[in-house]
């Protein structure tokens, strides 16, 4: 029997990985993916990932011929083969994802310990997972999220380098707890708010942090072994902060509007439009977050690794009433 893995707490979405691919799928998965049985699994929209040959039986090689590449997403190219079908490929990694039967399959094309899929398969597994949970009504948005002492999250969304796991890590080192650094999945809530629940991973810190000194380096950081208690599965969403590294200046915070919040939601959800069928519903959901309150970040290198300096910024007089 093919292991599944839970990604959500509801267990509405499942990634099946042969054992052949587990390493290279593993360091994709969430840190809270938990196994979970086949009955479970199968009444779930689910992800199947195995090598190549096995994919090809369930038309994973249809990448779509000559039909146009509706978007990328890195090495990865995905094509519409029809309203419910979009076919996924990459130099080393094949997917079709059937939308209406909520399944994706994705076969990995060559040696996968040879340390050649992660681009292809990482990106290939965020696509997916993207546009299986907008017809849940869900979006994935690449973003950090983080939860003050009220329990109140805080969304960090901005571009690759723009500061969100710095200043996660800070907040969580100034007693924040942690949500994720790089992808957040926001669904509606029963209560009318909306509902982030983050998928943290192994977080990338530049190795001078421990001493807020800038040393140009990233190296792999463990946030549960770190930040392991403090650690957040989902909560509501209270406000959006969009950070930028501006080192030669102050560290300034300033309010923004919904527009900006919305702009740069859509920004980070470049799957958003690949799916007619559910951009609508997922446009609506991202227009519910940018209307809570916005905060543009411009960090400095005087706020570097100082997570109290963040926190009462972002809590100060400034944002006072959020």
């Amino acid at each position: 029997m093919t292991p599944c893995f839970s990604l959500l707490e509801d267990d509405s979405l499942a990634v099946c990985v042969a054992d052949a691919v587990f390493e290279p799928v593993g360091a994709w998965l969430p840190l809270h993916a938990r196994p979970i049985g086949e009955v479970v699994a199968n009444g779930a929209a689910r992800i199947h990932v195995a090598m190549d040959a096995g994919a090809e039986d369930d038309g994973a090689r249809d990448t779509g011929g000559s039909t146009p590449s509706l978007m990328r997403l890195g090495p990865v190219s995905a094509h519409a083969l029809d309203t419910d079908t979009i076919a996924l490929r990459s130099p080393d990694a094949r997917g079709l994802v059937s939308l209406a039967e909520d399944t994706a399959r994705i076969g990995i094309v060559g040696d996968p310990d040879a340390g050649t899929t992660t681009a292809g398969l990482y990106c290939m597994l965020t696509l997916s997972a993207a546009l299986l949970l907008g017809r849940m009504g869900a979006a994935l948005v690449h973003a950090g999220a983080v939860a003050d002492h009220e329990g109140r999250v805080w969304l960090l969304v901005g571009d690759t380098h723009a500061g969100k796991t710095t200043t996660s890590v800070a907040l969580a080192d100034a007693g924040w707890r942690m949500l994720a650094d790089d992808q957040v999945v926001l669904r509606m809530g029963a209560q009318g708010w909306v509902v982030a629940e983050g998928w943290p991973r192994r977080a990338h810190l530049d190795a001078g942090y421990e001493t807020s000194a800038i040393s140009g380096t990233r190296i792999p950081v463990d946030l549960r072994g770190r930040w392991g208690a403090q650690v957040y599965r989902s909560a509501p969403v209270h406000a959006v902060i969009l950070p930028r590294v501006v080192a030669a200046a102050p560290t300034a915070a300033r309010r923004v509007t919904g527009a900006d919040v919305f702009t740069a939601l859509v920004r980070q959800s470049p799957w958003l439009m690949a799916d007619r069928v559910a951009a609508p519903g997922i446009s609506a959901l991202l227009r519910s977050v940018a209307g809570r309150p916005g905060v543009a970040l411009d960090l400095g290198a005087d706020s570097y690794g100082k997570g109290t300096m963040l926190a009462e910024l972002l809590t100060g007089h400034l944002c006072r009433g959020l």
